[in-house]
Protein backbone atom coordinates (compact mmCIF):
# COMPACT_ATOMS: atom_id res chain seq x y z
CA UNK A 1 0.00 0.00 0.00
CA UNK A 2 1.24 3.45 -0.78
CA UNK A 3 0.61 6.84 -2.31
CA UNK A 4 1.76 7.43 -5.86
CA UNK A 5 1.83 10.30 -8.34
CA UNK A 6 0.33 9.51 -11.75
CA UNK A 7 1.22 11.60 -14.79
CA UNK A 8 -0.74 11.25 -18.06
CA UNK A 9 0.22 12.98 -21.29
CA UNK A 10 -0.05 12.68 -25.04
CA UNK A 11 1.16 14.71 -27.98
CA UNK A 12 -1.11 17.73 -28.60
CA UNK A 13 -2.66 17.57 -25.11
CA UNK A 14 -1.80 19.14 -21.76
CA UNK A 15 -0.15 16.83 -19.25
CA UNK A 16 -2.23 15.93 -16.16
CA UNK A 17 -0.54 15.02 -12.88
CA UNK A 18 -2.48 13.53 -9.98
CA UNK A 19 -0.73 13.23 -6.59
CA UNK A 20 -1.51 11.04 -3.61
CA UNK A 21 -3.19 8.17 -5.47
CA UNK A 22 -3.58 5.44 -2.87
CA UNK A 23 -2.77 1.98 -4.22
CA UNK A 24 -2.82 -1.41 -2.50
CA UNK A 25 -1.61 -4.74 -3.87
CA UNK A 26 -4.19 -6.97 -5.52
CA UNK A 27 -6.75 -4.20 -6.10
CA UNK A 28 -7.73 -2.77 -9.50
CA UNK A 29 -8.18 0.99 -9.55
CA UNK A 30 -9.67 3.32 -12.14
CA UNK A 31 -8.40 6.86 -12.28
CA UNK A 32 -10.61 9.04 -14.51
CA UNK A 33 -8.41 11.48 -16.41
CA UNK A 34 -9.51 14.13 -18.89
CA UNK A 35 -6.83 15.52 -21.19
CA UNK A 36 -7.37 19.08 -22.38
CA UNK A 37 -6.18 20.15 -25.80
CA UNK A 38 -2.94 22.07 -25.72
CA UNK A 39 -3.19 25.57 -27.04
CA UNK A 40 -3.73 25.44 -30.75
CA UNK A 41 -3.44 28.14 -33.33
CA UNK A 42 -5.14 28.21 -36.70
CA UNK A 43 -4.43 30.75 -39.38
CA UNK A 44 -6.68 31.14 -42.40
CA UNK A 45 -5.61 33.45 -45.18
CA UNK A 46 -7.91 34.43 -48.02
CA UNK A 47 -6.51 36.28 -50.97
CA UNK A 48 -8.83 37.17 -53.82
CA UNK A 49 -9.19 39.92 -56.33
CA UNK A 50 -12.31 42.05 -56.20
CA UNK A 51 -14.98 41.51 -58.83
CA UNK A 52 -15.69 44.48 -61.06
CA UNK A 53 -19.40 45.26 -60.86
CA UNK A 54 -21.10 47.81 -63.07
CA UNK A 55 -23.66 49.56 -60.89
CA UNK A 56 -24.43 52.35 -63.36
CA UNK A 57 -26.39 50.39 -65.99
CA UNK A 58 -28.97 47.60 -66.03
CA UNK A 59 -27.27 45.82 -68.92
CA UNK A 60 -25.92 42.39 -68.13
CA UNK A 61 -23.63 40.62 -70.56
CA UNK A 62 -22.09 37.18 -70.41
CA UNK A 63 -19.75 35.51 -72.87
CA UNK A 64 -20.22 31.75 -73.18
CA UNK A 65 -17.44 29.55 -74.47
CA UNK A 66 -18.16 27.98 -77.84
CA UNK A 67 -17.59 24.49 -76.39
CA UNK A 68 -20.22 25.07 -73.67
CA UNK A 69 -22.75 26.17 -76.28
CA UNK A 70 -21.94 23.23 -78.56
CA UNK A 71 -22.25 20.70 -75.73
CA UNK A 72 -25.44 22.13 -74.21
CA UNK A 73 -28.52 19.98 -74.95
CA UNK A 74 -30.84 22.75 -76.13
CA UNK A 75 -34.47 21.65 -76.39
CA UNK A 76 -35.57 22.69 -79.87
CA UNK A 77 -32.47 24.90 -80.17
CA UNK A 78 -34.10 27.51 -77.89
CA UNK A 79 -31.30 29.99 -77.23
CA UNK A 80 -33.02 31.33 -74.09
CA UNK A 81 -32.02 28.13 -72.30
CA UNK A 82 -28.43 29.41 -72.34
CA UNK A 83 -29.33 31.91 -69.60
CA UNK A 84 -28.92 28.98 -67.18
CA UNK A 85 -25.17 29.18 -67.81
CA UNK A 86 -24.88 32.81 -66.68
CA UNK A 87 -23.58 33.67 -63.22
CA UNK A 88 -26.32 34.51 -60.73
CA UNK A 89 -29.10 32.66 -62.55
CA UNK A 90 -31.53 31.48 -59.88
CA UNK A 91 -34.22 29.87 -62.03
CA UNK A 92 -37.41 30.97 -63.66
CA UNK A 93 -40.23 32.40 -61.56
Amino acid sequence: MGAYAVTVGFSGFQTVKTDKVMVSAGTVYTLPVVLQLASSETTVEVDAAGIALDTTTTTQTTVLEARAVADMPLNGRDFTQMIQLTPGFAGYT
